[in-house]
Protein backbone atom coordinates (compact mmCIF):
# COMPACT_ATOMS: atom_id res chain seq x y z
CA UNK A 1 0.00 0.00 0.00
CA UNK A 2 2.69 2.69 1.04
CA UNK A 3 4.63 1.64 -2.35
CA UNK A 4 1.54 2.53 -4.27
CA UNK A 5 1.15 5.96 -2.80
CA UNK A 6 4.17 6.44 -3.14
CA UNK A 7 3.78 6.07 -6.75
CA UNK A 8 0.99 7.99 -7.07
CA UNK A 9 2.23 10.64 -5.27
CA UNK A 10 5.58 10.67 -7.47
CA UNK A 11 3.65 10.60 -10.86
CA UNK A 12 1.95 13.43 -9.49
CA UNK A 13 4.74 15.34 -8.91
CA UNK A 14 6.08 14.20 -12.50
CA UNK A 15 2.74 15.23 -14.44
CA UNK A 16 3.38 18.74 -13.07
CA UNK A 17 4.17 20.13 -16.27
CA UNK A 18 1.58 18.72 -18.78
CA UNK A 19 -2.07 19.03 -16.96
CA UNK A 20 -2.92 22.90 -16.81
CA UNK A 21 -0.48 23.94 -19.40
CA UNK A 22 -2.54 21.19 -21.57
CA UNK A 23 -5.44 22.47 -20.15
CA UNK A 24 -5.49 25.81 -21.20
CA UNK A 25 -3.45 25.35 -24.92
CA UNK A 26 -6.82 22.89 -25.14
CA UNK A 27 -9.01 25.63 -24.20
CA UNK A 28 -7.65 28.62 -26.03
CA UNK A 29 -7.54 26.74 -29.65
CA UNK A 30 -10.68 24.46 -28.72
CA UNK A 31 -13.26 25.25 -31.99
CA UNK A 32 -16.09 24.05 -30.27
CA UNK A 33 -18.15 24.99 -27.41
CA UNK A 34 -19.17 22.54 -25.22
CA UNK A 35 -22.00 22.44 -22.76
CA UNK A 36 -21.80 21.71 -19.04
CA UNK A 37 -23.60 18.67 -19.71
CA UNK A 38 -20.69 17.63 -21.81
CA UNK A 39 -18.18 17.98 -19.42
CA UNK A 40 -20.36 16.78 -16.39
CA UNK A 41 -21.08 13.47 -19.40
CA UNK A 42 -17.08 13.23 -19.73
CA UNK A 43 -16.30 13.32 -15.78
CA UNK A 44 -19.36 11.32 -14.69
CA UNK A 45 -17.82 8.01 -14.64
CA UNK A 46 -14.89 9.22 -12.74
CA UNK A 47 -16.20 11.67 -10.10
CA UNK A 48 -16.81 8.87 -7.24
CA UNK A 49 -13.25 7.70 -7.54
CA UNK A 50 -10.53 7.61 -4.92
CA UNK A 51 -7.35 9.20 -5.61
CA UNK A 52 -6.02 5.97 -5.22
CA UNK A 53 -8.52 3.95 -7.15
CA UNK A 54 -8.16 6.16 -9.85
CA UNK A 55 -4.82 5.78 -10.25
CA UNK A 56 -5.61 1.51 -10.18
CA UNK A 57 -8.08 2.46 -12.93
CA UNK A 58 -5.70 3.50 -15.63
CA UNK A 59 -3.12 0.79 -14.80
CA UNK A 60 -1.07 3.64 -13.44
CA UNK A 61 -0.89 4.72 -16.74
CA UNK A 62 1.02 8.79 -16.39
CA UNK A 63 -0.78 9.95 -19.43
CA UNK A 64 -4.09 8.38 -18.85
CA UNK A 65 -3.77 9.53 -15.35
CA UNK A 66 -2.96 13.16 -16.83
CA UNK A 67 -5.89 12.90 -18.89
CA UNK A 68 -8.63 11.63 -16.18
CA UNK A 69 -7.41 14.74 -13.69
CA UNK A 70 -7.55 16.99 -17.28
CA UNK A 71 -11.50 16.09 -17.26
CA UNK A 72 -12.06 15.88 -14.06
CA UNK A 73 -10.24 19.31 -13.67
CA UNK A 74 -12.24 20.73 -17.18
CA UNK A 75 -15.80 20.56 -14.26
CA UNK A 76 -13.99 22.27 -11.88
CA UNK A 77 -13.26 25.26 -13.87
CA UNK A 78 -16.94 25.03 -15.09
CA UNK A 79 -18.25 24.67 -11.93
CA UNK A 80 -16.63 27.98 -10.92
CA UNK A 81 -17.51 30.00 -13.92
CA UNK A 82 -13.46 30.47 -14.41
CA UNK A 83 -12.79 32.03 -17.27
CA UNK A 84 -9.67 29.87 -18.97
CA UNK A 85 -8.36 32.89 -21.30
CA UNK A 86 -7.34 34.48 -18.09
CA UNK A 87 -4.44 31.10 -17.87
CA UNK A 88 -3.99 32.09 -21.75
CA UNK A 89 -2.62 35.74 -20.33
CA UNK A 90 -0.44 34.54 -17.63
CA UNK A 91 3.59 34.72 -18.17
CA UNK A 92 4.60 31.56 -18.49
CA UNK A 93 6.31 31.50 -15.22
CA UNK A 94 2.83 32.44 -13.57
CA UNK A 95 1.60 29.16 -15.66
CA UNK A 96 4.27 27.16 -14.10
CA UNK A 97 3.72 28.39 -10.78
CA UNK A 98 0.02 27.56 -10.86
CA UNK A 99 0.67 24.21 -12.34
CA UNK A 100 3.21 23.85 -9.26
CA UNK A 101 0.91 25.01 -6.96
CA UNK A 102 -1.97 22.58 -8.32
CA UNK A 103 0.13 19.66 -8.60
CA UNK A 104 1.50 19.99 -4.73
CA UNK A 105 -1.71 20.48 -3.73
CA UNK A 106 -3.31 17.03 -5.15
CA UNK A 107 0.20 15.38 -4.04
CA UNK A 108 -0.25 16.56 -0.33
CA UNK A 109 -4.13 16.05 -0.34
CA UNK A 110 -3.95 12.70 -1.68
CA UNK A 111 -0.81 11.70 0.75
CA UNK A 112 -2.90 13.02 3.67
CA UNK A 113 -5.48 10.26 2.51
CA UNK A 114 -5.64 8.32 -0.42
CA UNK A 115 -9.09 7.50 -0.31
CA UNK A 116 -10.38 10.92 -0.89
CA UNK A 117 -12.63 11.47 -3.74
CA UNK A 118 -9.90 12.76 -6.40
CA UNK A 119 -12.34 14.98 -7.67
CA UNK A 120 -12.88 16.88 -4.77
CA UNK A 121 -8.66 17.04 -4.56
CA UNK A 122 -8.81 18.27 -7.99
CA UNK A 123 -11.39 21.16 -7.37
CA UNK A 124 -9.50 21.97 -3.70
CA UNK A 125 -5.98 22.26 -5.55
CA UNK A 126 -7.10 24.22 -8.75
CA UNK A 127 -9.04 26.72 -6.15
CA UNK A 128 -6.21 26.70 -3.75
CA UNK A 129 -3.61 27.10 -6.51
CA UNK A 130 -5.18 30.24 -8.24
CA UNK A 131 -5.70 31.92 -4.68
CA UNK A 132 -2.33 31.61 -4.13
CA UNK A 133 -0.81 32.65 -7.78
CA UNK A 134 -3.73 35.69 -7.90
CA UNK A 135 -2.41 36.71 -3.83
CA UNK A 136 0.82 36.90 -4.89
CA UNK A 137 0.38 38.75 -7.78
CA UNK A 138 -1.74 41.64 -6.54
CA UNK A 139 1.10 41.55 -3.52
CA UNK A 140 3.18 42.26 -6.36
CA UNK A 141 1.53 45.52 -7.72
CA UNK A 142 1.29 46.93 -4.21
Amino acid sequence: MNLKKNKLVATLALSAAFILSGLTLQAASSEEEHTAEWYLDQARPYMMLSCESAWDLVDQDLDKFVELIGTISAVSFYNHDFDLERLTNLSEEKREQLTREFYEGIGEYSRKNPQSLLAGVVDFALMDAIAKVKAEEEKSKS
